[in-house]
């Protein structure tokens, strides 16, 4: 079987439109219109070239760029870098206390169940120390330090909305995402806060489907399996057997041998992968695989759109609603 041909055999898992199926099983718990965007997405003709420029340019930011595996490679390091700059782009000019601080970095990872109050300042002193984020004083009340991204944060964070919506422009037939992020100069906040409000109301598109969430868990490790996803779909022979050692996706992600291991062995336990060889010199490719890839691309991809277009569809700046 070719990458082609499990990408096609993956595809015709859907039949039902309003339902979204993984390995034969109905994925439950998500909201109506999600499911049903999903799977119409997935039937897009451009379905397959929106993945692949997602898993290229997703892969390709973090690839020996180790201070970006540091700060967004985890599910949990990334959603809280898009509270702080949905807190950040949806801030009040005329209050000086609101935007994104420590205290509310940490209160919305402790909604969202995400992780400790510890972490969070973690992460947050080491976005200052690279120079992503800064403190700025609030002479109105000392007891705030308000968190604001520096020009390079900014940047950055720039960089990484232009690559969540340059695939999913491809899906639409409509709104010009990349033009409005380019003129609109809340675009940008407004997508990032409907992103948080999604996900504070339990719309979590990825984490519908165990196996992707046992991925993002770890660090880089939904990189790495989009980084075997592309080889495998751009091989041109016949076979489902790659030879992909460990040592180079480890080293492309700054990450040890050993964590790219253990993730392939739980990718095995998972039914995603056969090994008929040690060290990733011949990893079979498994169709969960594929239809895992697919599956959760769709849910993902959706749920992005969504996004764009009710930020597309208003103006000025959003608000995120706390008491979801």
């Amino acid at each position: 079987m070719s990458g082609e041909t499990g990408l096609a055999q993956a595809g015709e898992q859907i039949s039902d439109p309003s339902a979204i199926v993984f390995d034969g099983s109905r994925i439950q718990g998500l909201p109506e219109w999600l499911v049903q965007d999903a799977a119409a997405l997935r039937a897009h003709p451009a379905f397959h070239d929106a993945l692949r420029v997602y898993a290229t340019t997703m892969t390709s930011q973090l690839e020996n760029a180790a201070d970006r595996v540091r700060l967004t490679s985890e599910e949990a390091l990334l959603f809280i870098g898009i509270a702080m700059s949905a807190m950040h782009l949806s801030r009040d000019p005329t209050d000086p206390r609101s935007g994104a601080t420590l205290t509310r970095a940490q209160t919305f990872a402790a909604r969202a169940g995400l992780t400790s109050p510890n972490r969070v300042a973690a992460l947050v002193g080491l976005k200052k120390r690279m120079g992503h984020w800064r403190e700025v004083e609030v002479p109105e009340d000392r007891r705030i330090k308000r968190l604001e991204p520096t020009e390079k944060g900014a940047l950055l964070s720039q960089v990484y909305a232009r690559m969540t919506l340059e695939p999913v422009q491809l899906l639409s037939n409509g709104v010009d995402y990349l033009s409005l992020l380019r003129t609109d100069p809340d675009f940008k906040g407004r997508v990032a806060v409907e992103a948080i409000n999604h996900y504070l109301g339990g719309i979590r598109a990825a984490r519908a489907v165990p196996e992707a969430g046992y991925f993002m868990d770890q660090v880089a490790g939904r990189q790495v399996m989009f980084k075997l996803w592309l080889a495998f779909v751009e091989q041109n022979n016949a076979s489902t057997i790659m030879n992909y050692p460990y040592e180079r996706l480890a080293t492309s992600f700054t990450v040890s041998r050993a964590h790219i291991r253990r993730m392939f062995e739980g990718g095995r336990e998972r039914g995603l992968f056969a090994f008929h060889a040690p060290g990733g010199r011949a990893i079979e490719i498994l169709p969960k695989f594929i239809e895992l890839q697919e599956t959760v691309a769709s849910l993902v991809f959706a749920q992005i759109k969504k996004e764009a277009d009710v930020a597309a569809a208003t103006t000025g700046r959003s608000r995120i609603v706390w008491e979801i």
